[in-house]
C-alpha cells in the first residue's frame, strides 16, 4: 500500500553527490555482504568515502551481528556541517558470491515492519538497483519488489538507474 508521504524518483549520476535535496543530502543505500569486504562497486566506493564507517562495518561482521540493513554514521562530514549517514544492506553472504533474492526480500522485509524507525517524511533516499550490478540480480526481477517496499515507507527515494 502506498504511503501518502511517498515520492519514488529514477534518477541518474553519482549517488553520493547528485540529485541532492536542497538542504542536508539523501542518504545513500549501500549494497554490502555479510563478511565486511567491501571489495567493488558501490561498496567499494563507500569504504573509499567513509573508511571509518566501513571499519565499524568490518566490525559488525567480525563480530557476527550484521545481518539485517541498519544506518551507520561517521563524524561530521569534512565538506557539510551536517553528520554523514548511510544504510547498509546486505544482499549477500560472502563477498564472492552473488546476491540472492532471499537475502534481499529478508532485508526489505525488515524495512518495512521497522519503517518508522528509519523513514519519515523528510527524508531523501538514494536507492541503487540492489544486487544487480556486481551482485548478479535482474533488476526486471528486482524492481517489483524492491518497489513494493519502497512505495510504503515515507520520504522522497531516489533510484538511481534507467526505470526499466
Amino acid at each position: 500500500m502506498k504511503n501518502e508521504n511517498n515520492t519514488i524518483k529514477y534518477v541518474t549520476g553519482n549517488m553520493f553527490t547528485d540529485n541532492q535535496p536542497e538542504e542536508g543530502r539523501a542518504v545513500p543505500v549501500i549494497p554490502v555482504n555479510t563478511v565486511g569486504v567491501p571489495g567493488a562497486g558501490l561498496a567499494k566506493q563507500w569504504a573509499i568515502k567513509y573508511p571509518e564507517q566501513a571499519k565499524k562495518y568490518k566490525g559488525f561482521c567480525n563480530q557476527k551481528i550484521f545481518r539485517d540493513p541498519m544506518f551507520i554514521k561517521s563524524g561530521l562530514s569534512p565538506d557539510k556541517d551536517w553528520d554523514t549517514l548511510c544504510m547498509l544492506f546486505p544482499t549477500k553472504g560472502d563477498w564472492r558470491n552473488p546476491s540472492t533474492m532471499k537475502q534481499l526480500k529478508a532485508g526489505l522485509a525488515v524495512l518495512v515492519r521497522r519503517k518508522s524507525m528509519f523513514f519519515n517524511k523528510d527524508d531523501y533516499v538514494a536507492w541503487p538497483k540492489l544486487g544487480c550490478g556486481l551482485g548478479g540480480l535482474k533488476w526486471e526481477e528486482v524492481r517489483p519488489i524492491m518497489l513494493e517496499a519502497i512505495e510504503q515507507f515515507e520520504g522522497t527515494h531516489l533510484i538511481y538507474g534507467e526505470k526499466q
